[in-house]
């Protein structure tokens, strides 16, 4: 049962991935094209274009959303939940793209990959369905803040410093 979750997890989070705001059937994403204007019509406190230029940034931004996501479902509000994860997905994508390309020691990118992989796995288990009836409940954000915590503190720690690619 363990291992069916495991592996429906995943199928949903590269879903996620993949669809984009444009998935959400919210209607008001504009034009789903894959880029960088994915997610024209969403206003998300600063960040619905953000671009972390390392893993330090992508992990300050992570954060940022999962405070609105956490607002989201204390709201009960489907559609905000719904665009927040499926902002998180692609930024956790990119962050998991930047792990190889980074200056951290092979110890520090596993863990780096264990959390975004957590992070993943917690985003799978919160995304709501895209029916009509779609509802979401704040206890189900309570039964995985802390994995998500865990999993972005452990992120937050392991890019605590800005890689030093231009510095040196």
């Amino acid at each position: 049962m363990v291992g069916f979750r495991w592996s429906l997890a995943l199928v949903a989070v590269a879903g996620l991935s993949i669809a984009g705001c444009g998935g959400s059937g919210s209607g008001d994403s504009g034009s789903d094209t894959g880029g960088g204007d994915a997610h024209a019509g969403h206003d998300h406190e600063g960040h619905a274009h953000a671009d972390p230029k390392n893993l330090h940034e992508a992990a300050e931004v992570l954060a940022e959303m999962r405070d609105e996501l956490a607002e989201a479902f204390e709201k009960a509000d489907v559609k905000a939940v719904d665009e927040v994860i499926h902002e998180m997905g692609p930024m956790v994508k990119k962050a998991k793209e930047m792990v190889a390309s980074s200056n951290l020691d092979r110890y520090a990118q596993n863990d780096v990959d264990a959390a975004l992989d957590q992070i993943k796995e917690v985003l799978a288990e919160l995304h709501p369905s895209h029916g009509a009836d779609a509802k979401v409940d704040p206890a189900d954000y309570d039964a995985q803040k802390d994995s998500l915590n865990d999993a972005l503190e452990n992120l937050k720690k392991n890019t605590a410093e800005p890689e030093k690619e231009a510095a040196n």
